[in-house]
This record gives structure tokens, sequence and C-alpha cells, in this order.
């Protein structure tokens, strides 16, 4: 019998600060950054976000996702043996912020770990926990996407600090024998062209760069880039039907 895998629960989980163009280029503007709703909307269609006090970190919000998810399903905590966080803004290089949110769950005895894969990390997250319930290894997994971007952005940068906010979003899959998620990751391409967005870190790659780099926060590089990935984005989720709407109903 083949075997398939089924969203049966949604939730997500926002901080209570959100912050509109208007509010964004007035803080900005305390910082000397000269920035409009127009200049933000034309280029980005984005009108707000949202944004994490200092003791929010990513476990949270996800945790709070994954809480809402298992609501929705009607299912409990001790039902879960696989967690999948992917999250650019882990709370700790190790433990992984699933293990945090496993314990912040009380789930005992399921495998846990992180995605480190930025825009397409959820698409990996879900495209593994599919794999997994459909080989046998998992019968109900969370799959959470949470991030605190506004910890590592360069606030002075207006070309990227109005592209990112915080937040989480959290679905519940469950093996099933009808035919469900059918997430194929085929669309997310690696290593054609430098990435639009890139945040350093202390590693050996560039570790000969250190005395160059005065803050390690995310920094854009090409605008242009940043045009063609959601372009391609919105042209892959055309073309791919990965049947959500039949995964849930």
């Amino acid at each position: 019998m083949t075997r398939y895998s089924k969203i049966i629960g949604t939730g997500s989980a926002l901080p209570p600060d959100c912050v509109s163009n208007a509010e964004l280029v007035r803080r900005l503007a305390e910082r000397g950054i000269e920035t409009s709703d127009e200049w933000i909307v034309e280029r980005t269609g984005i009108r707000q976000r949202y944004l994490a006090d200092p003791n929010t970190a990513s476990s949270h919000l996800a945790t709070q996702a994954a809480r809402a998810a298992l609501e929705a399903a009607g299912r409990q905590a001790a039902d879960v043996d696989l967690i999948i966080v992917a999250t650019s803004t882990p709370d700790y290089v190790f433990p992984s912020t699933a293990c945090l949110v496993q314990k912040a769950l009380g789930n005992a005895g399921g495998a846990a770990f992180d995605v480190q894969a930025v825009c397409s990390g959820f698409v990996y997250a879900m495209a593994t926990a599919d794999a997994m319930i459909r080989t046998g290894m998992a019968s109900r997994a969370l799959v959470i996407g949470a991030e605190v971007f506004s910890r590592i952005l360069d606030w002075t940068d207006r070309g990227t600090c109005v592209l990112f906010g915080d937040g989480a979003g959290a679905v519940l899959l469950e093996a099933s024998d009808e035919p469900g998620v059918g997430w194929q990751a085929v669309c997310m391409r690696t290593g054609a062209t430098r990435a639009f967005c890139v945040r350093p870190v202390m590693s050996a790659a560039v570790r000969s760069s250190v005395r160059r780099c005065s803050r390690w926060t995310a920094r854009r590089y090409s605008s242009s880039l940043f045009r063609s990935s959601t372009r391609w984005d919105a042209k892959c989720w055309r073309q791919r039907n990965y049947r959500l709407s039949s995964s849930t109903g």
C-alpha cells in the first residue's frame, strides 16, 4: 500500500509589534536613513511587518505556531514523532531550534532537527518531512518556519531592512492512505548566481575578511537579482501544483 502525507493542521505566530511603512520610515529617519512608503511599496509590495522584542527568539515563535497547528488538528504534542524547523535565525548554533521547541512542547522520543536554506527552507523542510513519512520513518511531523530577521539586519541599509520581519508558521503532517502533499523541491535552484542577500559568519570561508567586517549583519548585493528571484518563485508556484487544498480537505 502506498503511503502519503497529509496536512491536518496549520498554525502561525507573530510578535505584537506591527510596524507599518509609515512607522518604519519614522524609525529609520531617526537613524538618518531616508525612505518612504511609496519607495517601499513600489519596489517590494510590502506595507507592514512584525518585529520581535529583545526577549523573543525564533524558538518562542516556533513553539506558538506549533501549538496552534496541534490545536487545529486536534492532536497532542505526544502524538508527534518528528519536528523540523526551517530557520536562518536559530536561538543557538546548538542545540537546534527544533530541540528547543520539542522541549517546550513536552515532546519526547522523536527526531528533531533544523534546516537552514533561507527563503526556500520551509520548502525543503516540507519535502524532508514528506519523504520521511512516505518511507515510514515518521508518522506525524511538525514542520515549522520561524525567523527573527530583525536581529541580523543592518538597519542603515534601506535596501535590505525594509524586506524582512519576524514570525513563524507551522503545519502538522500525518501519514495517510490517500494522496495529500505532493512536494517536489525541484524549483529551488542553488549555486547558479550569487545570493542577493548575505550574512557573513565566523567560519573558515570568511576569516580572511574578518578585519574588514565591522558588523555581522545581512547585506543585499543585487536588487535586480532580488527581483528576478521573486519572479522565479512566482513562476515556480504557478507551474507546480503542490495540491495543498486537497491535502487539507
